[in-house]
Formats: C-alpha cells, sequence, structure tokens
C-alpha cells in the first residue's frame, strides 16, 4: 500500500502538446527523378445575398437514417462465413487476412476479453487489480484509479494518431474486440505474469513492456510502471506503452504479415514520440542517429535487418518514417497498405514514392545535412 500511496502522490502528468514529426531540418520529395508539382484547381464560389434565403434544415437529433450515413457499414455475416473466406484466401495468396467484425460481433469478443481479465484477476488476487474500459481498450493494472484513466487517454491518443496516419474512421474496428494493455506496479508482478502467461524468457532487466501478438488476432500489451517516482520514468512509461501498442495496432492493421523491422519499429517510435513528446526517449535516439549517421554516413545496416536493431537505429527508423509521412503521407499509406497486403517492402517503395531504397536514404540523408548517407 506504501509503494500505491507513493506512485499515486508522484504521477503529475502535463498536458499533451503537438511535436515535429520526425528530426528533418528540411524536406525534399524522395524521388529518383524530378516529379512535376500538381496544383489542385480551385473553383471560384461566389455567395449571392438574395431576399430569398434558403434555410438549411438543421440536423435531427438521434436521427437513423443520418447515424448510418456517417458510421461505417460493419460486415454482418456470419463468423463462419468470415473464416472460410479468410482460410481460402490464405491458401491462395499466403497472407492472413484480418476479417472485420459485426458490431454484435464484436461484442460478444470484448465480453470474451473481460472474462480473460477475470482469470488474471484471480491470478494475481493479492494485487488488487482492476480493469477500466475505454472507446478502444481494456486497461487492467494493479495502479490508483487516476493512474489507470490517465493512460488509457493517452492510449486513446494513439489510436486517434494511428487512424489519421491511414485515414481510417474513428469507429473502424481495428482490435479483435479490444486492445488490451495490462500493466503492473512491481516488477516482479510483471515478470510472474510474462513467465506464467507466456512462458516468455527475455532480459527484463531494461524492459517495461510486451507486445503480445497471436495468430488468432488477438493483442496483449503487457508493461511494468518502472520508478515512478521521477518524472523521467512515468514519461517514458508511457512513450514505451504507446510504442509497444503502435506494434498491436500494425499487426491488427488489415494483416498479420510481419513489415521490415525499420518500418515497424520507425512507426511504433514516431507515434510515441508524437503522443508523449515530454518523453526524453524518442529524442534521444534520434540525436544519436544524427551523430551516428554523421559519423559514418550510413544507417548500419538498418534497411536490411530483421529482428533486433542498436538503440540508434530506431531514431533513424522513426525519422525516416516521420520523413516520408511529412512528404507525402497518402504515398505513405498505400506504401503500408502495401507491405500488409504481402508486396516486396521495395517494391512498394518504388511504386508508391518513386525511388528505390538508396534515393530515399540520399533524400532523407540531404534533409539532415549527411550529403551521401547510404546502407
Amino acid at each position: 500500500m506504501k509503494k500505491l500511496a507513493i506512485l499515486l502522490g508522484f504521477w503529475m502528468l502535463f498536458a499533451m502538446s503537438v511535436p515535429t514529426d520526425g528530426f528533418a531540418e528540411t524536406s525534399k520529395k524522395p524521388s529518383a527523378s524530378k516529379t512535376s508539382k500538381t496544383s489542385k484547381s480551385k473553383k471560384k464560389t461566389t455567395s449571392k445575398k438574395t431576399t430569398d434565403k434558403k434555410k438549411k434544415s438543421p440536423k435531427k437529433k438521434n436521427d437513423p437514417e443520418q447515424e448510418a450515413e456517417e458510421k461505417p457499414t460493419r460486415d454482418n455475416r456470419p463468423l463462419e462465413e468470415k473464416i472460410a473466406e479468410q482460410q481460402t484466401k490464405f491458401r491462395m495468396t499466403g497472407v492472413k487476412s484480418w476479417y472485420e467484425l459485426s458490431e454484435e460481433q464484436e461484442a460478444e469478443e470484448v465480453e470474451k476479453q473481460k472474462a480473460q481479465l477475470e482469470e488474471i484477476k484471480k491470478s494475481f488476487s493479492r494485487n488488487n487489480m482492476v480493469y477500466y474500459e475505454s472507446a478502444h481498450f481494456l486497461y487492467l493494472t494493479d495502479a490508483p484509479r487516476p493512474i489507470a484513466l490517465e493512460c488509457l487517454k493517452f492510449l486513446e491518443a494513439g489510436f486517434d494518431k494511428l487512424v489519421q496516419i491511414f485515414n481510417l474512421p474513428k469507429e473502424s474496428p481495428v482490435w479483435q474486440g479490444k486492445g488490451i494493455v495490462v500493466a503492473f506496479v512491481r516488477k516482479q508482478d510483471f515478470l510472474e505474469f510474462e513467465s506464467t502467461v507466456y512462458q516468455t524468457n527475455y532480459d527484463f532487466e531494461k524492459i517495461l513492456g510486451l507486445a503480445h501478438l497471436s495468430s488468432d488476432g488477438s493483442v496483449v500489451i503487457s508493461m511494468f510502471y518502472g520508478d515512478m517516482t521521477h518524472t523521467d520514468s512515468r514519461w517514458q512509461f508511457l512513450s514505451t506503452m504507446i510504442h509497444e501498442t503502435t506494434h498491436g495496432f500494425v499487426h491488427r492493421y488489415r494483416s498479420a504479415v510481419y513489415p521490415p523491422t525499420w518500418l515497424n519499429e520507425g512507426i511504433a517510435d514516431f507515434v510515441a514520440g508524437y503522443v508523449v513528446p515530454r518523453s526524453t526517449n524518442v529524442p534521444n535516439k534520434q540525436r544519436e542517429a544524427l551523430r551516428v549517421m554523421r559519423q559514418t554516413g550510413s544507417v548500419g545496416g538498418l534497411m536490411a535487418a530483421e529482428g533486433q536493431i542498436m538503440p540508434w537505429q530506431y531514431g533513424v527508423a522513426s525519422g525516416l518514417v516521420g520523413f516520408m509521412l511529412k512528404n507525402d503521407p497518402k504515398a505513405f499509406k498505400n506504401f503500408f497498405e502495401a507491405v500488409k497486403s504481402g508486396q516486396n517492402w521495395q517494391r512498394a517503395l518504388s511504386e508508391h514514392y518513386k525511388c528505390s531504397v538508396e534515393q530515399l536514404l540520399l533524400a532523407f540523408g540531404r534533409a539532415n545535412r549527411i550529403p551521401h548517407l547510404g546502407m
């Protein structure tokens, strides 16, 4: 109880501000050839004041027809039919695409998730864990209620940023039910959860969180608060939580196809840096990335890396994602969707950004005063 009181007493979160997109100082289109600027012709609209004014019909409250137009339609087919279609596509393409749940199916899935959380609560009954619910998340924790509610605000802010990047309706059913986050005050409980529930065997010395991405489409993020009596540690926890949750979102976006490491880690750190700008986690890695790139003229094999990468390479990855989004957000969305559909990412880059990997790095390097940045 003493630790909980200290944790609550030191939990002082501040209003979020909007950071810059990536660390590129200038922006140039990463294209092999000069591209012509397409100017959108603006139609001049003249409004004449007349005595015979047309009154706009006010929006009717609780109008079913109006709500049907604004709300995205769901796939209401039986679950068995969707699963059969998913399996057929997988046999044909080798890509496991996620099917969309109807509102009723989503509600049933959420109830299953709550039952799952109840089982976790029983296993950690000594912790007096409680779960809290928001529009897109279920948050189970043994921390005081104000902390849990504040964390949910950050989770929803991260979800908002991701649906903005991918130009999705906010009501999009990305999760299989809702995104689950389980957060522990004590490290030994976090370790016990990992070993008993997921049989993980990592070096947990510096790990605050993990994203558990299942082949059935479920996502569970496990977290340890760390030393929350220090301001930097609190921001680092929130940044890590958004980073891992972004991995969950990416896993659930369209298909189970795993993006290349630089892209997967890049978007996770980019969103974390955007949503939690007070954390020094992402900026520090970006500053170190600039130092190493300027010293070596290289990204250290990042673009071909699989699995674990160096800490400074996270800075390169997030900066590169920010650079691509700043130059052409629509192209980024199309590029990412092509990758998730199973297309080779270099081919998708060429198709949607009209450049090779080498040309992308050259443009990114020049934007950061590194004239000959290479692989």
